[in-house]
């Protein structure tokens, strides 16, 4: 008998690099993905003007749900871009 395949291992750390993936991975306005996701547009460009910005664990679990609705593709492509640190804006440790 088949086993059902696992559910999807949420991304290990959101940041606004990672939304800007999904959303772009997803052919998504601004707009669309806040909808989507359940924020204000307005939060969707603070997350893309600040790539590294924290995300609240409320939002990073509406991230998670909207990747796990993903084609395996496009998952996995948003995945790899986490398997290394999230990346330092200058000026910041």
């Amino acid at each position: 008998m088949p086993t059902a395949p696992e559910p999807p291992t949420p991304v290990a750390r959101w940041t606004g690099h990672a939304a800007l993936a999904l959303r772009t991975g997803l052919g998504l306005t601004a707009r669309a993905f806040a909808n989507t996701v359940g924020v204000s547009a307005r939060e969707v460009q603070l997350w893309e003007n600040d790539t590294t910005a924290s995300i609240s664990p409320d939002q990073e679990a509406a991230l998670d749900a909207v990747l796990a609705q993903a084609d395996s593709q496009l998952q996995a492509r948003v995945r790899a871009l986490f398997t290394r640190p999230a990346p330092v804006a200058e000026g910041r440790s």
